[in-house]
């Protein structure tokens, strides 16, 4: 997710808090040592595990609800790292198992470890792992799924717009002459909008905002986030924005404000701004996601969920809400690297939590009405999700 450190308020907020924090109280952690950021490129294993360990010490944002006992991991693993000849193959890949066993907990769903091309280690994604272990685990619907059930059978052709920006894709439509749909592959709403070249994307996206505005008797509306996998932060304020009249309190963040483990800034309220031509919509807003649902596409759910009139169909989502930016982003958390070997430990820069003051980390956000994913009634050109979401807004 490029350019992610473009965000809403709500970092901006962090960021002020960090600069105006003076003195923190700062827990002694063990062991004490130099911030991998300065401590430039390793020369053996022991300086690798002790960048990383330290690494993950300072920038895990979830510590405090994390079961993983790091100190614990500290004393297992430095010996044997310590043990390993970084130029060995087979100790390589033996310090690949002893990673993957180290993070195979952390509930951080964002995480990821990326290594140096030259050493042909494939990444790890702890979270990924775990899904597929999931007995209700499927593969992401098939883009020609889509044109050949939802787009097809269930749009009015006459109001669909169908737009693409590279491999992004956005269909907005009406449903039943009165329902507003609106499908979007990933969030990047933010970057095709600022683009100067011409884009059929974009011609779909301001095809979704006429209708909002001029569907008559509209009785509702369908954001499907399916198969999303996030995106700008800033598509909040230039989506859901879209269809309130007043500020919406969605939840809380926080971020790190010191190197020590649990040094965080208070919650910072997390809110979305209705954009000038906005048209408040009363009628239902109806959300479907599923298990491929994550990031940003998790955050709109909140968000619309924050929403007397907002609801979510569909399958339990990814659970990765702890929001992500890039490393030149410089908070006390987030994205860090320990070359020679590590090319990117990818993890949170801020937590968040809903207006209740619930994490869905490693967890995903349960539906409001649970239908599960049914791909033979996909390819017989059915859409039972989509077909709960028109029921609930027709007030079925």
């Amino acid at each position: 997710m490029k350019k992610i450190n473009r965000i809403i308020r709500l970092y901006y907020s962090c960021l002020l808090i960090f600069f105006a924090i003076l003195t923190v109280a700062c827990r002694k952690e063990f062991p004490k040592v130099n911030d991998p950021a300065n401590c430039g490129t390793a020369t053996n294993f022991n300086e690798v595990f002790e960048n990383f360990w330290n690494g993950m010490n300072y920038n895990y944002i979830f510590w405090d609800i994390d079961t993983t006992d790091w100190d614990k991991v500290y004393k297992k693993y430095q010996p044997l790292f310590a043990k390993l000849d970084i130029g060995n193959t087979e100790d390589i890949q033996t310090a690949h198992s002893h990673f993957q066993a180290i993070t195979a907990s952390l509930i951080d769903c964002h995480f990821s470890l990326t290594f140096d091309a030259k050493f042909q280690l494939p990444s790890i994604n702890p979270a990924l792992e775990r899904k597929k272990k999931n007995p209700n685990y499927h593969s992401p619907i098939a883009r020609n799924s889509y044109f050949a059930s939802v787009f097809t059978n269930y749009c009015d052709e006459e109001n669909k717009v169908t737009g693409r920006w590279n491999n992004f894709m956005v269909v907005s439509a009406t449903i039943e002459q009165n329902i507003v749909y609106l499908y979007i592959s990933d969030f990047i709403l933010t970057e095709i909008y600022e683009d100067s070249r011409p884009s059929t994307a974009v011609q779909s996206l301001n095809n979704f905002f006429h209708l909002l505005k001029n569907t008559a008797d509209i009785k509702g509306v369908i954001l499907d986030l399916r198969g999303n996998g996030g995106g700008y932060l800033s598509d909040l304020d230039l989506l859901i924005g879209r269809m309130i009249d007043a500020r919406l309190d969605m939840g809380y963040t926080r971020c790190k404000t010191g190197d020590g483990r649990l040094d965080y800034s208070p919650w910072i309220p997390a809110y979305v701004t209705p954009m000038p031509d906005a048209v408040k919509v009363t009628t239902p807003i109806v959300v479907l996601g599923d298990m491929f649902s994550a990031s940003m596409a998790e955050m709109t759910i909140v968000a619309v969920k924050a929403l007397s009139n907002g609801y979510f169909v569909g399958e339990q989502t990814w659970g990765a809400l702890g929001p992500l930016v890039d490393a030149t982003a410089k908070f006390n958390s987030g994205i860090f690297s320990c070359p020679p070997l590590i090319k990117e430990v990818r993890t949170s820069s801020h937590a968040l939590k809903d207006k209740n003051g619930k994490q869905y980390e490693n967890i995903g956000i349960t539906p409001d009405l649970e239908v599960k994913h049914d791909q033979q009634a996909l390819s017989a050109g059915k859409d039972p999700q989509l077909e709960r979401a028109m029921q609930l807004i027709m007030g079925n």
